[in-house]
């Protein structure tokens, strides 16, 4: 991550999160992450894809944004698939798992997490002479666009989120770091909802004898993390904050060399044999 956020930022970013991670229906999760995102981070349009397991998109949510300018984009991309295919809601999954990807593999050649910030798109560099910025970003007067995604279990994209603005003020260094926040905490959540079963109590054991550098504490969350829980019901079982649990979960990612939910279950998953 670029900037550490201040402290009021940290007190906003909390209460955006303990509002969002009290919807436990995976849907309904990402139209609150959507709707209640302007309190830490405004946008002009935005649009959530809901996509299935072989990045099609199937459902959708808009914010701002008339189904009229929507159809037009997918038209475009279906009439037209060779040119700017890129711009495709299955191709931007498909980019942002193969850049996750990367960043394993590179993780694994520095032995750290490599820095993987979000970014914003700005469209007056990009040809206004091409179809797609004439058919689907002119008239929808978009300026500048960024967004995130979030991971089942197999690391699949199975939700992109696309935040426009179409005023001429750019997202700044503050709002893309908040952002990443955003995209790592809740990631974290929704990927529970594509949850693989339970460690069974022999396999808890074998987490809390592994040979992980975690802390005491840091085992017993991810030894709940690994049964399926909530951040809200592991603060709930450990009777501690759910501000809490994110900071141990953000030290547990640091140690075992994970940058989301999908990475961590796999590699706790890895230290029990599963």
């Amino acid at each position: 991550m670029s900037a550490v956020p201040t402290s009021v930022q940290w007190s906003k970013l909390n209460e955006y999160l303990l509002q969002v991670t009290t919807i436990h229906q995976p849907h309904d999760f990402c139209v609150a992450a959507l709707d209640l995102l302007p309190k830490l981070v405004s946008y002009d349009q935005g649009i959530v894809y809901f996509l299935d397991e072989t990045a099609s998109v199937y459902d959708e949510y808009l914010v701002g944004v008339s189904e009229k300018a929507v159809r037009a984009y997918h038209l475009h991309v279906f009439d037209d698939p060779e040119e700017e295919s890129e711009w495709s809601v299955s191709a931007i999954a498909r980019q942002y798992a193969d850049r996750i990807i990367a960043d394993a593999k590179e993780k694994e050649r520095l032995g750290r997490v490599p820095t993987n910030p979000i970014t914003s798109m700005d469209f007056s560099r990009y040809p206004h002479d091409s179809r797609f910025y004439r058919e689907c970003v002119r008239p929808r007067g978009i300026r500048f666009s960024t967004g995130f995604g979030f991971f089942d279990m197999r690391g699949r994209v199975r939700v992109v989120f696309c935040l426009d603005r179409t005023r001429n003020v750019d997202y700044s260094h503050d709002e893309l770091t908040l952002l990443e926040l955003v995209a790592m905490h809740l990631g974290n959540t929704y990927v529970n909802f594509h949850a693989e079963p339970p460690l069974g109590h022999g396999d808890t054991l074998a987490l809390a004898t592994s040979d992980l550098p975690l802390t005491a504490r840091e085992r017993e969350i991810a030894s709940l993390i690994l049964q399926g829980s909530s951040a809200k019901a592991v603060a709930d079982r450990l009777g501690i904050s759910r501000e809490t649990v994110y900071k141990h979960v953000n030290h547990i990612h640091a140690k075992l060399g994970v940058s989301n939910q999908a990475e961590l279950i796999a590699r706790l998953r890895e230290s029990v044999g599963r």
